[in-house]
């Protein structure tokens, strides 16, 4: 009888933790659908900029599945944020007014958005929806010119690493110049990732140039 119950007991036991992991499985499938949704529609409105919209659906759904709440409301007026109710958000909204809303996340929410890397949108890390969501080339270009700017103003007064850093520099603002070829090299890198392969070696300013130089030689017939 005693050995009976115990039995009973651990079966109990492992069919609640089935239940919970499926529970988490639906949860994860409900908010990459989501994201899905978003970006299609996105691209399909002619929207390459689709970040916001995306990051957005993903926040809604993660309230639906109770992973996250709404924080706050906000009405905006020129560049100021406005903090209102509920019913007003809906009603500014009607009106045509432009609205945000803030979000408070659980740990569990934020693990299945950014997963377990907490990455940025696009870098692929696979247990994450905005992670494991890919970019355009439009926002990989947007990121390239920040981070040339960004990263070349570093360099003129990081004491050390300066020289490297210009080189990082210099590389991202190629490939804001080159916007196809970035974006086919970032999509063999995401691809890699996503699959838990070792993605390739990245370009930089230098193996471009000698690429660059080599091309032109076969072009004149140079060797």
């Amino acid at each position: 009888m005693g050995s009976s119950t115990a039995n009973s007991g651990g079966s109990h036991g492992g069919g609640e933790r089935d239940r919970n992991q499926q529970n988490k499985v639906n949860k994860q499938i409900a908010l990459v659908k989501a994201a899905d949704t978003a970006k299609k529609n996105a691209i399909a409105a002619g929207n390459e900029m689709y970040g916001g919209v995306v990051s957005q659906a993903v926040n809604e759904e993660m309230v639906n599945q109770q992973l996250a709440k709404v924080g706050s409301y906000f009405i905006q007026e020129g560049g100021n944020f406005i903090r209102t109710d509920k019913e007003g958000f809906k009603a500014a909204k009607l009106a045509g007014k432009k609205v945000s809303k803030s979000y408070q996340t659980t740990s569990e929410g934020r693990a299945m958005k950014y997963g377990q890397s907490g990455g940025a949108m696009g870098s692929g890390d696979h247990t994450g929806v905005m992670t494991s969501t890919s970019i355009s080339q439009k926002m990989l270009q947007k990121q390239n010119k920040i981070k040339g700017a960004l990263v070349g103003a570093l360099s003129l007064v990081a004491p050390v690493g300066g020289n490297l850093m210009r080189l990082d520099a210099a590389k991202s603002l190629k490939d804001v110049a080159t916007p196809g070829k970035a974006h086919k090299e970032y999509k063999e890198q995401f691809k890699a990732k996503m699959s838990g392969k070792k993605p390739p070696p990245k370009s930089n300013i230098v193996t471009d140039t000698l690429g660059g130089i080599n091309k032109l030689k076969a072009t004149l017939g140079g060797s």
